[in-house]
This record gives structure tokens, sequence and C-alpha cells, in this order.
């Protein structure tokens, strides 16, 4: 029990660095840029109220996410289920990618292997959130002119949503850690202003929430990357 509490409060306080780490950023923006308004440096207008905003998305994003975390860690994340078709589900999502992916020449492929229960219960919002951020991430870590690849299977009682890309990929030793909060594969790259680094970490807590478990898979650098959504018909593992 010592050891349980030790390690909880090691990630307390590993988790209140990090979101100081990441809240630092934009507020830091923020201050900086109205002080300047102030000092007459910019301009009040549309242009600098934009950048603003700007701002200010990413932050309520932020809150947003990590209230999500918070709630999957006390196990009182609420799901609202429903019979849902999970085939149209991500057919639906995957569409919201496509103007995005055209725009760097990237196809994102969606397959159907065998036949897919449209009954299944799952709380649509946030099964749909769950699949965004995974097609998400593979849009950003793939290579211009690549594929994405999506495949829904149902065997042995589950139902799996795979989504493989075939870009930046990701080393052995890094692999374990990409549904941690706020990990960087990368940590030399600056964070894109529209991600709050919290994306996996999220799918893994809706996942678990709905019984299911949530893998990925990269054979190295440069080798792409592929993560297997895996849900139970029954609502509870075997």
């Amino acid at each position: 029990m010592a050891t349980q509490l030790e390690q909880e409060e090691s990630l307390r306080r590993n988790l209140l660095a990090d979101v100081s780490h990441e809240l630092r950023h934009p507020v830091h923006i923020l201050q900086g840029n109205l002080q300047a308004i102030l000092d007459d440096v910019y301009p009040l207008d549309k242009a600098e109220i934009s950048k603003l905003l700007e701002q200010t998305n990413q932050l309520s994003m932020l809150v947003q996410d990590l209230h999500i975390i918070a709630q999957a860690d006390a196990h009182r994340l609420p799901l609202s289920n429903k019979e849902t078709d999970i085939a149209a589900l991500v057919k639906e999502t995957t569409a919201t990618f496509e103007a995005r992916a055209n725009s760097r020449d990237i196809s994102i492929r969606v397959e159907l292997l065998g036949t897919i229960p449209k009954n299944m219960l799952l709380d649509r919002g946030r099964m749909r959130q769950a699949i965004y951020n995974l097609l998400d991430n593979a849009l950003r870590h793939s290579y211009d002119g690549s594929n994405i690849l999506v495949q829904i299977q149902q065997k042995d009682g589950r139902v799996s949503v795979m989504v493989q890309d075939f870009g930046e990929g990701i080393s052995a030793e890094k692999l374990p850690f990409v549904f941690e909060r706020f990990y960087q594969t990368d940590k030399a790259r600056p964070r894109k202003t529209d991600s709050t680094g919290l994306g996996l970490a999220i799918v893994k807590a809706i996942v678990e929430a709905h019984n299911g478990e949530i893998h990925a898979f990269s054979a190295g650098p440069g080798e792409g990357a592929k993560f297997s959504l895996v849900l139970p018909l029954s609502g509870k593992l075997d």
C-alpha cells in the first residue's frame, strides 16, 4: 500500500508539473500580446484579436481534455450508451478528415472485414472522439503523399478498429509510453498549436471506460504506426 501511495503521489506531482508547463506557453503569449496592445506596440485590430482568440481556444481545449482525464482517473467518466453502428460512426468520422488529408495528398481508406454489428452499446460521442483522436494522430505523423488505412473487424466476440499510417513511426523504447499524458516521441519538436498532448491518453480513457483495450504497434522510425482499438461485443472483456 505504501508503494502504491508513493507511485500515485509521484504521478500527481508529474501531472501538476506537466499541466503547469503546458499552460505556461499560451498564457505567456496572451500576456505578452495584451501588454503590447496596451503599450501601443500592436494595434487592436482583428488580426491581433484573432491571435489572442487562438491562444484562448488552446487553453479551452487543454482544460476540457484535462477534465476528461480527471474523470477517467476517478473512474467517473460519464457514458451514455446507446445502440451504435460503429462502422457508420467510423466512416462519418473519417469523412471529416478528407479536406485536411487531400491538402497533403494523403489517401484515407476504410475497410470492413466481415460482418460488423450495427447495435453495439456505446457512448456515440465519446467513441467518436476516440476515433477522431486516432485519425488525427495518424494524419499528424503521416508523410505527404502517403496513405492511412482504417480497418473494422469482428472476431472472437470483439470488434476492433485499426488505424494504420505509413509515416514517422515509433521506436521500440518509446512505444510503451505513447498513451501517457503530454508524451512526445520526439521532444526536439515543438508541440503543434492545435494539439494539447492528451489525444492518445483520452483514447485510452474512453476505450477502457467501455471495458475495451487499446494497443500501439510500430516497426520503428520511418516505418509507420498502427493503433488497434478493441471493444467487447458483450460490454465486458472475456
